[in-house]
């Protein structure tokens, strides 16, 4: 019983490590994107999840894509911002993610810069991994920056 009771807790330890890296504050989301390791992953999306990390937090948005390779976890942010967007997502679409793959905890996924559906891109980071919903690249914070055609 005690044992189950040390696995219960650091599971639960890692559940708050990941959630909480994806809470609002910018900085800490900047900081685990890193421009080496940006990647164009292409797949088609098998989940869409919303959760929220702490109580007051803003819920954000992440998927599941299926590569030829493997199913990898992509952060795309706050789910209000990314609804606003022009641009809709949906299990099933087939899309190109172009981010940077990190490590947090144990488990690898993709920070998110642009999701690309066809000829339409939802962006979603500057350059240098600055969230555009907190104003990165000069962009106002939760304005209309998806969908784009180019």
């Amino acid at each position: 019983m005690r044992n189950v009771r040390i696995v219960l807790l650091a599971v639960m330890a890692a559940g708050l490590l990941v959630t909480g890296a994806f809470s609002q504050g910018g900085g800490q989301r900047k900081k685990m994107y890193d421009p080496k390791t940006v990647g164009t992953f292409t797949g088609a999306i098998v989940a869409i999840n919303t959760k929220t990390a702490r109580k007051n937090a803003p819920a954000m948005l992440s998927m599941i894509l299926k590569t030829e390779k493997e199913r990898l976890g992509v952060m795309l942010g706050p789910a209000s911002y990314v609804k606003k967007q022009s641009l809709k997502l949906a299990v099933g679409d087939e899309v190109a993610v172009v981010g940077s793959r990190v490590t947090v905890g144990e488990r690898e996924i993709v920070m998110a810069a642009e999701i690309w559906k066809g000829e339409n891109v939802l962006r979603l980071r500057s350059e240098d991994g600055t969230p555009l919903w907190m104003g990165g690249a000069g962009k106002p914070a939760g304005g209309e920056e998806g969908g784009e055609e180019q």
